[in-house]
């Protein structure tokens, strides 16, 4: 049976779905990664761990909802479609104080964390094909406070995305929006011809999240490379992390058959799913934690896992499970202890009210707000 995720991905890649819209380099010496409690409270002694965040599927609608006991609290957006390459689209700020939205071909969003204040920071950018429709999709936000970066995908992935202009990823200010184009699709295709040779020879690169290291100088960038053929199963590819210095575009390979990667705000840990992306690989994914590098990687956790987030503190994770007739679930899961607790349920039967979650596509974890 495919899950949830799975079958999303699957339609989103096959364009069924209507878009309405680290430390740098490998950790010298190291043999495991440094995961510690280093930001588990701000100056006065506080948790800096704020409420959940998720891009939902509710009864009542599409939604961005904070979750305070198991049940919506404030809604942020609503009126969505599903995040197109399955992309992780949610960034809070540092401080907890915004939320920055990938929103397709409706462009780049900002809301503030209590709900206030949606406005679009920037449009999608316009291919020079008027045929060939572009959506922003991944979103992340820079340890410093003030920089996005962003990536663009076509939203056709019939075209391809490295054949079309203006597709690759970005950055920008979240005060003064300005599209830097930091990298092209093009330029990543390149590489990953280079680097991975005719044995792992697929289509365009769909980029499908951007995750920032705890100083703000590289970016771990999972995306998909389809697979190519008459005989490919729908959303069969291969799965890549590559990390991108923010300064100079430059690029090597972090972790061949991992997506969902994300760094650790707090140290040089990197967070993975390896397995489990495609109907060829259906509920055999596993949470992984490895070094800056993505060496060391070692399982946390182990199901039908298609989502993750780091807590502010960077001592924990919260992780998105779905076994599509068996229900969806969101889970905290402690780094140091291996507890895991649920804290997020959708069923997939009985009665269901507007408030009822259906379905889960992202989820992030606000700072408390500063």
């Amino acid at each position: 049976m495919m899950n949830r995720g799975l079958l999303a991905r699957t339609i989103t890649i096959l364009g069924l779905v209507l878009l309405t819209g680290a430390t740098t380099g490998a950790t010298t010496g190291a043999t495991r990664p440094a995961i510690v409690r280093a930001r588990s409270a701000n100056a006065t002694g506080a948790s800096v761990n704020g409420p959940l965040l998720v891009y939902a599927q509710l009864s009542g609608g599409m939604r961005i909802v904070t979750v305070r006991n198991g049940l919506p609290a404030t809604v942020l957006a609503r009126g969505l479609a599903a995040p197109l390459f399955f992309a992780h689209a949610l960034a809070p700020s540092p401080r907890g104080r915004y939320v920055a939205v990938g929103e397709g071909a409706r462009g780049l969003w900002l809301v503030g964390s209590d709900g206030a204040g949606l406005r679009q920071l920037l449009p999608a950018p316009r291919s020079a094909d008027p045929s060939k429709r572009l959506a922003v999709g991944p979103v992340a936000w820079s340890p410093d406070r003030y920089r996005l970066a962003y990536a663009v995908n076509g939203a056709d992935p019939t075209h391809g995305s490295a054949a079309v202009d203006a597709t690759g990823i970005y950055l920008t200010r979240y005060d003064t929006p300005h599209p830097d184009l930091l990298l092209t699709m093009s330029q990543l295709d390149d590489y990953l011809t280079t680097a991975l040779g005719s044995a792992q020879a697929g289509g365009p690169p769909i980029i499908t999240r951007l995750s920032w290291s705890a100083d703000g100088r590289t970016l771990a960038v999972s995306l998909l490379r389809p697979a190519v053929g008459d005989n490919v199963d729908p959303g069969q590819g291969i799965p890549l992390i590559l990390s991108v210095d923010a300064a100079t575009g430059k690029t090597r390979l972090l972790v061949n058959g991992g997506h969902d990667g994300a760094y650790s705000p707090t140290t040089g840990a990197l967070a993975y799913i390896s397995g489990g992306y495609d109907i060829t690989s259906i509920g055999s994914a596993s949470l992984r934690v490895a070094d800056a590098a993505g060496r060391h990687g070692r399982v946390l956790a182990r199901g039908a896992l298609t989502g993750l987030s780091w807590s502010p503190d960077g001592a924990a994770l919260a992780v998105i499970e779905d076994y599509m007739d068996g229900g969806a679930f969101v889970d905290t899961l402690d780094i140091a202890t291996g507890r895991r607790r649920r804290v997020l349920t959708a069923p997939r039967h009985g009665a269901v009210s507007p408030s009822t979650f259906l379905s889960f596509f992202n989820v992030a974890w606000l700072p408390v707000k500063q």
